[in-house]
């Protein structure tokens, strides 16, 4: 059986223009943890990423002492979130980013017992278009370079779903 973590949902927008200078300090730079990348979910719906960034608890305390959020690149999928966005293929995200709010004694944890998780986006989204708040699955699939075990495709998600009852 696969691992499900329950979350709760905030986004940052890294590249969005015109930040002041605590605003930017805030929403860190375009890089990841680890000087990669980001990937935001709008570049990552257009086809021109190959995931959506996370940010998360890279110590992996708690409340969700999750062992895998340690582990760069983590890969996962949070149907709900695909759900409101209305999408059929899957929407593959990886625990690539972290911020002061999500570990240690500064971790902001606003829901008890849903884990934070920060999703990337290219800019501040309307509030119409905004999730912050939304609490939700999160799947753990595989590690960073390990089979995916689900693709585009909508029906290998109900294939995913199957190793998590």
């Amino acid at each position: 059986m696969g691992t499900i973590v329950r979350v709760r949902l905030t986004e940052y927008w890294p590249f969005q223009k015109g930040l002041s200078e605590k605003q930017k300090k805030m929403e860190g730079g375009t890089e990841d943890r680890k000087g990669n990348p980001l990937y935001a979910l709008e570049d990552y719906l257009e086809g021109n990423a190959p995931y959506v960034s996370l940010a998360c608890d890279f110590k992996g305390g708690a409340p969700g002492n999750v062992k895998e959020f340690r582990q760069y690149g983590y890969q996962c999928w949070i149907p709900k979130l695909q759900q409101k966005l209305g999408r059929n293929e899957t929407i593959i995200f990886r625990l690539v980013d972290t911020g002061q709010h999500f570990y240690g004694d500064g971790k902001a944890v606003k829901v008890k017992g849903h884990e934070p998780i920060d999703v990337c986006r290219r800019s501040k989204p309307a509030a119409t278009d905004s999730f912050s708040g939304m609490l939700a699955d999160l799947f753990l699939l595989s590690p960073a370079g390990g089979p995916l075990g689900i693709a585009r495709d909508p029906r290998a998600a109900d294939e995913v779903l199957s190793a998590f009852d």
